[in-house]
């Protein structure tokens, strides 16, 4: 069976659409099918491909060579806020089964299998085409595999860890100044940092703040890195829901429009104690002010609860079983 993923990331754009690609990857992996992904941007992710096979050029301008590799594909999933319809339709021509993921309703897609894994997916789309099947919600949402089975979180008496993730590259400095303000505020906390690469790892810290850098970490560091945290700061993308699955205290920070409605449906449903936008006025004052509701132990137990109820790791293995068991004709 040929599959293909397409899809782009990197370090300045972050990793979210390549990490949710390799999920569904895993998931035909473990039915013994194995796809291909191809990825638009040149990015650091030796560690998020671990030896997949994978084609990195640039598919968006080059159609050619992408219709020429997907020629004859069984199904293709294309993951992308880049391209544009008339390639959706091109490559709906190309493939048996097209499975389109979407986050904001983006584009007028062909007829396929439309895929949304977001925590409110289910409102967005009504009414539902007749031409396509839907798979909404966070039931879907694809996780990686070492997402799928997670011990259960160690829930601290006292905050001690904080992780902070964000993505790209033009999010660092943020995170810089967010440390150093929160490191007047309080006392004996561990910030600890994922940035997006190596290079950035090594950057100076803020003076006096207790800080453990990370890049380049595969799915099981993050998963054990998330696990022994006790708060996350994190921007508003796929990070948040394996902040959900392991159970981890969250407080996010909106970097683009694409992701408000994500945001808003973590917190309407009591997982996020708060988010805001990147360049609001009073951004670490209030994420200050939710580090310090969030040192009660029962609001940290609280959002493990509901995180842990929306997402069971599982999303990845349903949509490998509906998308090879769909018999709609499109």
């Amino acid at each position: 069976m040929k599959v293909y993923m397409i899809t782009e990331g990197g370090e300045d754009i972050g990793f979210g659409h390549i990490t949710r690609c390799i999920s569904i990857c895993q998931a035909f992996e473990e039915a013994g099918i194995k796809p291909v992904l191809i990825i638009n941007k040149q990015a650091a992710t030796s560690k998020l491909l671990e030896d997949r096979e994978s084609k990195t050029f640039d598919w968006l301008n080059d159609r050619q060579l992408l219709f020429d590799t997907v020629k004859g594909s069984d199904i293709i999933f294309i993951d992308s806020y880049l391209a544009d319809k008339s390639l959706y339709d091109s490559l709906y021509n190309s493939a048996k089964k097209l499975v389109c993921l979407d986050d904001t309703k983006r584009i007028e897609y062909p007829p396929g299998i439309l895929l949304n894994g977001a925590i409110c997916a289910e409102e967005a789309y009504c009414p539902q085409r007749e031409d396509t099947e839907y798979l909404l919600g966070s039931n879907f949402i694809p996780l990686r595999k070492a997402f799928w089975s997670v011990p259960e979180k160690v829930i601290s008496k006292q905050v001690k860890n904080v992780l902070i993730t964000f993505g790209g590259n033009g999010q660092m400095d943020l995170a810089e100044r967010l440390i150093g303000f929160l490191n007047e505020k309080f006392d004996n906390l561990t910030y600890n940092i994922v940035a997006p690469s190596q290079k950035l790892a090594g950057r100076d810290s803020p003076d006096g703040a207790e800080i453990e850098m990370y890049s380049n970490l595969n799915a099981m560091d993050m998963c054990k890195l998330m696990l022994k945290c006790d708060i996350c700061i994190s921007a508003g993308g796929q990070t948040l829901y394996e902040l959900a699955r392991t159970g981890t205290a969250s407080v996010a920070v909106c970097f683009a429009e694409n992701q408000t409605e994500n945001l808003k449906g973590w917190k309407s449903k009591g997982f996020l104690n708060y988010f805001g936008w990147y360049n609001d006025k009073n951004l670490f004052t209030e994420i200050a002010a939710s580090i310090s509701a969030l040192a009660a132990y029962s609001e940290r137990e609280r959002c493990n609860k509901i995180g842990k109820s929306f997402v069971d790791g599982q999303g990845a293995k349903r949509i490998l079983e509906h998308v090879l068991s769909s018999r709609v004709s499109f």
